[in-house]
């Protein structure tokens, strides 16, 4: 740290590249040495309180602080004609909103769905999920598939309503991924999705316009860790599936992945 404070000033001091690149590489050094110190730190911390529940939480709040982000949101919002301000009559309108989009939305697909009927990609389609043809079944998991795709996950993602954050399971994933590969499997063979994993946090994001129009915010999902990691399981399985039976549209060019 004093090397890249050194560094630092030279660089200040002097405004040559040279000095301001040999400053970057020490504090890119000194960060990297920092997130693998807190890493190995954590990472004991769950060793030893792994039976201590108690303990074992409470070190998780310190090494993982929660942290509440965001712009302050509106105070009166327009509910059929009434402007309101009270927080629990809003929450439960936004909800009654978002499932009404919902709704909405899944009636557009059906009529795109008959709109297309008579594409050969849809035909051919219909033909490819005869079970005759086509059988798509799940596979197993292994430790190595879950410790690829918890280290895919980003670490600045909020945490779910179970306020367990990305970067405690990146940090714990060795120890972790015997027991996450027990329960997907389990999911898998039983083709079951948890009901607490389906829970998110909801929060309505303002687009433009009028602040107290809810039609004018977007909801954005926030899923626990574990339903994340369930589903990249499925995804990936799924994606793999599709595309080597071809039964993507050639004319769908994006979310193909």
């Amino acid at each position: 740290m004093n090397e890249r404070d050194h560094l630092l000033k030279k660089a200040r001091k002097s405004g040559k590249e040279y000095d301001w690149c040999n400053y970057r590489k020490a504090r890119n050094s000194v960060t990297k040495c920092i997130r693998q110190h807190k890493a190995n730190y954590n990472r004991s911390v769950f060793r030893e309180n792994v039976n201590r529940p108690k303990q074992f939480w409470d070190q998780i709040k310190k090494c993982y602080p929660t942290r509440n982000k965001g712009e302050t949101p509106n105070k009166l919002f327009d509910v059929e004609g009434k402007l309101i301000s009270d927080s629990y009559l809003i929450a439960s309108a936004f909800c009654n909103f978002l499932i009404g989009i919902g709704t909405s939305i899944q009636q557009c697909y059906v009529t795109l769905t008959e709109k297309h009927w008579q594409f050969h990609s849809y035909q051919r389609l219909q033909y490819l999920i005869n079970p005759h043809h086509c059988v798509f079944k799940f596979k197993e998991v292994t430790e190595r598939d879950i410790l690829s795709i918890i280290k895919t996950l980003r670490s600045s993602t909020a945490p779910g309503y179970d306020n367990i954050p990305i970067s405690f399971i990146k940090d714990g994933a060795q120890e972790l991924s015997t027991p996450l590969v027990l329960l997907i499997n389990l999911c898998l063979r039983q083709s079951i999705f948890p009901d607490v994993e389906k829970l998110a946090n909801v929060t309505p994001i303002f687009k433009s316009g009028d602040r107290s129009s809810m039609d004018n915010y977007r909801p954005i999902s926030v899923l626990p860790v574990l339903a994340k990691i369930i589903e990249r399981v499925v995804h990936k399985q799924l994606s793999i599936y599709l595309e080597e039976n071809c039964l993507l549209s050639p004319n769908q060019f994006g979310f193909r992945k």
